[in-house]
Formats: structure tokens, C-alpha cells, sequence
């Protein structure tokens, strides 16, 4: 069991400190949150220095996403996440593979935290793809990175809008920068249209780019509440 003065905890502080955090979260799987975190974060790659941290364990999908064909980290007193069209990226797929690693509770907190702590990021911005639901990789965010913003992805789905209220309650309204209504069928500043050609885009980055320049007022305005 860890410490309850964990000094890894000092040292994610440090290696993170001036680097702004966007945890994009979800109360239910299946809503597009990490096709929105990898869209996000190649349109806010445009304006600046931007990290991208797949946190999922179980299923990371990050990578297969941005259609990264090898995965390879760095070691320079630690781990240096891989360059990838102008980003930083690292991903629990960089340490599996196509395993699935079995975690649970105190196992997987102590994962992420030795990750964080070991990792040299060069990012103005770390935009971290959670696992879906409240469990312990969000809490040991909201403990982690006191400073970090959520953006809750959501659907019109009224499972997923029941699920909503209780996921602001838990990260603290004052926190979320906004929520995304993926699949939406509306127009807003934070809507997402559904569209067939990014889902079957996936795992082609140009395609993907060229796709997403609908979204770019969306990134804008999410850039703007950061």
C-alpha cells in the first residue's frame, strides 16, 4: 500500500507545474469522449504546445485513433511521451500493447501516480483521456491536479443526461469548463453533430483533420475558458 505521504505526489506537482490540464471526462462509455479528446487535441495543437494522456487501462484508444502505427517512448531520467503530428502523446497502450492489463482500485491509482510522476512533458497544454465513469482515475485527478479543468462529454441520450448531474456534482461545477453534447442534433458552442465519415475516420489523422474543421469554434471556445 502506498504511503499516505506519498513523495511521487511532490513530484507530479513539479513536473507539471505551469502546464495547463484538461481532463476530458464522461459518466458513461460509448459517447465519443476520446474521439473528442483526439480531435481536441489536434485542432489546439494549431495554437499550442499540446500533450496528450490516455489514461484509459483497460482500453486505451487514444493511439488507434490518431492511427499511430508504433508505439515507442523515450527515457531521459524518466519517460518522454512520443512526438506525434506536432503533439506529445503516452498511453497506457505504450506499456500493453494489445494486452489488457488487470487492475483494480489500489493497483491501478498507483499506476497512473507512478506514470505521472515519471513522465517529462514539454506541453503548454495536457489534455488527459479518462476512463469512463467516476472511478479512481478521476478521483486521483481531482486530487492530483487541483488546477486541472473538466470538460464532460455527454450525448442526448436520456441515460447518459441522468448520469450528467451526478458527474458535475462529483468534479465541482466551478471546475468544468463546459459540457459537450456529442451526436447532438442541435447547434451550440459546445455541440458536436453526429457524423458517420469521423467515426469510420478513426486511425487516418488526415482524414480525421480534414473532418474536424467544423469543430474548430468549438476548440476556440474551449481554448477561451481555460
Amino acid at each position: 500500500m502506498a504511503e499516505r505521504n506519498d513523495p511521487r505526489e511532490s513530484i507530479i506537482d513539479r513536473r507539471l507545474d505551469g502546464i495547463k490540464k484538461l481532463a476530458v471526462v464522461s459518466a458513461k462509455g460509448g459517447v465519443g469522449k476520446s474521439t473528442v479528446s483526439a480531435i481536441l487535441a489536434l485542432l489546439l495543437a494549431e495554437k499550442a504546445k499540446v500533450g496528450v494522456l490516455d489514461l484509459d487501462a483497460y482500453n486505451p484508444s487514444i493511439p488507434t485513433i490518431l492511427g499511430m502505427r508504433e508505439l515507442r517512448v523515450g527515457e531521459d531520467r524518466g519517460i518522454t511521451p512520443q512526438s506525434f503530428r506536432g503533439m506529445q502523446v503516452l498511453s497506457f497502450a505504450h506499456f500493453s500493447g494489445d494486452r489488457a492489463m488487470p487492475l483494480r482500485g489500489r493497483e491501478l491509482s498507483d499506476a497512473v501516480k507512478e506514470l505521472l510522476a515519471v513522465t517529462t512533458w514539454d506541453a503548454d497544454l495536457l489534455i488527459i483521456d479518462t476512463p469512463p465513469g467516476t472511478g479512481e482515475v478521476t478521483l486521483d485527478l481531482l486530487r492530483f491536479f487541483r488546477d486541472a479543468r473538466f470538460l464532460v462529454v455527454t450525448t442526448p441520450s436520456a441515460l447518459a443526461k441522468m448520469a450528467l448531474d451526478r458527474e458535475l456534482e462529483l468534479l465541482g461545477r466551478s471546475r468544468v469548463i463546459g459540457v459537450l453534447e456529442n451526436m447532438s442534433e442541435r447547434d451550440c458552442d459546445l455541440c458536436v453533430r453526429y457524423s458517420k465519415e469521423i467515426e469510420m475516420a478513426c486511425g487516418d489523422t488526415d482524414r480525421l483533420m480534414s473532418l474536424a474543421d467544423g469543430m474548430r469554434n468549438m476548440a476556440e471556445e474551449i481554448w477561451r475558458r481555460l
